[in-house]
């Protein structure tokens, strides 16, 4: 009985001993590896922000101004009814990114009129099921490529304003991009 009990205090140190072993070479490879502001292990991700163009109010509607930014969007002071809003908001993705990430947009409508309409360019963005006006970008942001490119949301860059219109204009449409790394 005693060589029974001898062996299993000698296989219990033995376990002991090799998982030690494992457990300090698992400490040294995570302190070797651990992230820091001077690793160049850390994932690094480009920017993802939202912009407009700047319109003008012109012969009795709006024209986008190509030479002009805005991040705010824009105001309109005149709706007419039967007459589009020129609005082209859009996402400049810009960097690198060394994750494979989505792209996201949601729409925020304030007051906004059921009489005034809009679409999602359908070759860029597909709907998340599931979500109320949250859209995902249809292609994969690509990786460790220096990008600078602009991804259009709406539909020929419009608002659509039905000719039964009735609203004082008081009335917001507004866009939030984010980036999520994929799975």
């Amino acid at each position: 009985m005693d060589k029974f009990y001898k062996n299993i205090i000698l296989t219990l140190l033995g376990v002991l001993l090799v998982s030690t072993l494992v457990d300090i070479t698992y400490s040294k490879y995570i302190a070797a590896n651990k992230a820091s502001e001077n690793n160049a292990h850390i994932a690094k991700f480009g920017t993802v922000e939202i912009k407009e163009h700047e319109v003008k109010y012109e012969n009795g509607m709006y024209v986008i101004n190509n030479e002009s930014l805005t991040k705010s969007g824009n105001k309109y002071d005149y709706v007419i009814p039967g007459v589009d809003i020129a609005k082209d908001p859009f996402v400049t993705v810009s960097g690198i990114f060394e994750v494979s990430c989505e792209l996201y947009v949601k729409i925020v409508k304030n007051n906004f009129p059921e009489t005034v309409t809009f679409s999602f360019r359908e070759d860029n963005w597909e709907a998340v099921k599931g979500e109320n006006d949250t859209y995902k970008y249809k292609k994969e942001i690509e990786l460790n490529k220096e990008l600078n490119q602009d991804i259009y949301i709406l539909k020929d860059n419009k608002l659509v304003v039905s000719q039964y219109y009735q609203g004082s204009g008081e009335f917001e449409l507004t866009f939030s991009a984010w980036i999520r790394q994929s799975i």
